[in-house]
């Protein structure tokens, strides 16, 4: 599971504790906030990584793939 538009209020924080509580299916620690510039490239047609490098869209993106290659590969981060 990954958690994406995350906003931190204390109505999502419950909602995400709930989730990961429940251990129904694997779940990602990465969270991909709520974040303008995301909306931004989609509408641009480009990648997040390209339209703005520096935004938090980008690296909650760029720590997931570290997530992901640790838990698969079990390697270092790339980013």
């Amino acid at each position: 599971m990954l958690i994406t538009i995350d906003e931190n209020t204390v109505s999502k924080k419950a909602y995400k504790d709930a989730l990961r509580e429940a251990e129904f299916f694997p779940s990602m620690n990465t969270v991909i906030r709520k974040n303008t510039k995301l909306q931004e490239a989609i509408n641009a047609h480009l990648p997040i990584n390209i339209y703005d490098a520096t935004c938090m869209g980008s690296l909650d993106y760029g720590k997931l793939v570290d997530e992901l290659i640790e838990k698969t590969c079990g390697t270092g981060s790339v980013s």
